[in-house]
Formats: structure tokens, sequence, C-alpha cells
């Protein structure tokens, strides 16, 4: 049987979604005069956007994201995540938006129950010429078929500075509490390069400590790539990886993720970065997140 004592206890503690509402991104937003905001310098723009026609009830901007992720633990059998996220941003001004994020994924296993994770999350934005920040709240309800489940929620904040037009830097920090029995607070940093305006390079490092279960803390390491492909359609495809370390013990979990993403902008962007700027919150980003519960 793959779960130890301790490993139950680690699954049932660690909370707050996938696709947590983006708690902190890696891609702020600069800020964009209308009709159209300033293109990022690169080589090259891409084809004429798609737009969302007339921007309905207020939408700025939305996203969706198709997901597959294979899990490798140090102990146990391996397991496979499928899933999406659904994200769309409204703009009551210039300066100030609600991000809202739905998401669904499901895990499987060789000879354990399949796990479903249901995550929702808004945050409030507010956005200057080179930086965005704002207080988001989430929640995660995970259900196995056999009847173990939780429902995890977090608080927090996060702040994005774009450093450069090649630099973005994030940084995110609050606490969750979990149904049964587990709480705790995270802390989290990425950085962004994109060495080219339709492509993206992150690496992250996130820290959770659970209160609730002495001296017991998670720590994960991640990098990515995000690179828009050249069609009219504005797609993008993603990978990431990620190593989670638990201690105290020597568990640890390997995760590769790909998927992809579809953008849908009304705020004239174009270019990859322009659109996660100004966009929604990167639920694809390792910043996602609080805490994950993958079993």
């Amino acid at each position: 049987m793959f779960l130890s004592t301790r490993w139950r206890m680690a699954a049932i503690s660690a909370a707050a979604p996938i696709g947590l509402c983006g708690i902190s991104l890696t891609a702020p937003a600069q800020i964009i005069a209308p009709p159209i905001p300033p293109l990022a310098p690169g080589n090259w723009y891409g084809p004429t956007p798609w737009s969302l026609p007339n921007s309905p009830f207020g939408l700025w901007a939305g996203t969706l994201s198709l997901d597959y992720a294979r899990l490798i633990p140090s102990v146990g059998t391996d397991g496979n995540q499928v899933g999406a996220n659904g994200a769309g941003l409204w703009m009551f001004s210039d300066n100030l938006g609600l991000n809202t994020d739905f998401g669904y994924h499901n895990v499987t296993r060789a000879l354990t129950p399949h796990l479903g994770s249901t995550t929702a999350a808004g945050a409030l934005v507010w956005r200057g010429p080179d930086f965005r920040l704002g207080p988001a709240i989430g929640y995660q309800g995970n259900a196995q078929t056999a009847g173990l489940s939780t429902k995890t929620f977090n608080y927090g904040g996060y702040g994005d500075y774009f450093f450069s037009p090649m630099i973005t830097l994030s940084g995110k920090g609050g606490y969750f509490t979990s149904h049964p029995g587990s709480g705790g607070y995270y802390l989290g940093g990425q950085g962004k390069f994109y060495p080219d305006p339709d492509l993206a390079l992150h690496a992250g490092l996130d820290y959770t400590k659970f209160t609730h279960v002495a001296s017991f803390s998670e720590t994960d390491y991640s990098a990515g790539i995000e690179y828009r492909l050249p069609w009219s359609m504005p797609m993008s495809a993603f990978g990431r990886y990620s190593y989670s370390d638990f201690s105290p013990g020597k568990f640890n979990i390997n995760t590769v993720t790909v998927g992809l993403k579809f953008y849908f902008n009304a705020n004239g962007a174009t270019t990859l970065v322009d659109r996660q700027r100004t966009g929604t919150l990167d639920t694809t980003s390792s910043l996602v997140s609080a805490v994950q519960l993958r079993f």
C-alpha cells in the first residue's frame, strides 16, 4: 500500500489547489491606457490577435488551459493527473479589477482510489505602470472514490513587479486552513524571463509550513517554459518540472506537466508577454497555489 501514515497525513494536510486562483503570478500587468497597451520589445509580434467581442460584461481577458502531469513519488506507485482551468479578468477601471478562476483535475494511480480536485478562487488586481498586486482567496475540494475528502481555504496576497521588459519578479504569502484538521502558512517567489516576446522561462521556490503537524513542512522547486505558437489562434504550449521535498523524512515527489493554453483578450494584447502582463493571473505557473494535494 503506497500511503504510509505520514504520507496520509501529508496528503490530508497539503491543500490549496493546482489552479488556486493564480494567487501569485509570473507575469504581472503593465498599466494599459486604452485603447491598446504598449507592446513589449522583441523581434516579432505574431499575427493579429483574436479578441473577445465588445468585451462582454466588462471581461478584459480570459484564458483556458488543459494539462497533463506525471507524478513520480520516491515511495509507491506513479500517478497521472489530467484537468483544466478557466480564468477571467474583469476590469472596473484602468487600475482595478477582479480575477476569477475555476478548475478541475483528476488523479489516477494503480490499486488506489481516484482523486478529484475542484478549485475556485478570486483575487483583486491593482495595476500600476510596472506592477500589479492584491489580496486573494481560494478554495480546493478533494474527494477520493473511497470516501476520503478534504476542504481547504487559503487567504493571502501576491505581487508582480515588471523589473524590465524582459524580466518579471513575483512573490506571494498567506495562510490556509484544511478540514479535517490542518493549517499553516506559505511563502513563495518566482522569476520569469522573456528572451523573446513569445517565449517565457520561469523558475520558482515555494515553502509551506504545516502548523498543526509538528515540524512538518514542504519545499517545492520548479522550472518551466511557455511558447506562443505562431498561429492565428492565440494558443501556447507549456511544460513544467517541479520537485517537492517533505520534511522531516526522505519522501519527495517529482512532477512533470505539459499542456496547452488559450488566450482570449479584449485589450489589444498580441505577444505572450503582453497577454500575460495584461491578462488573467497565470494558473499554469508554479506560484498558483500555496500547497498541492496530489494524492
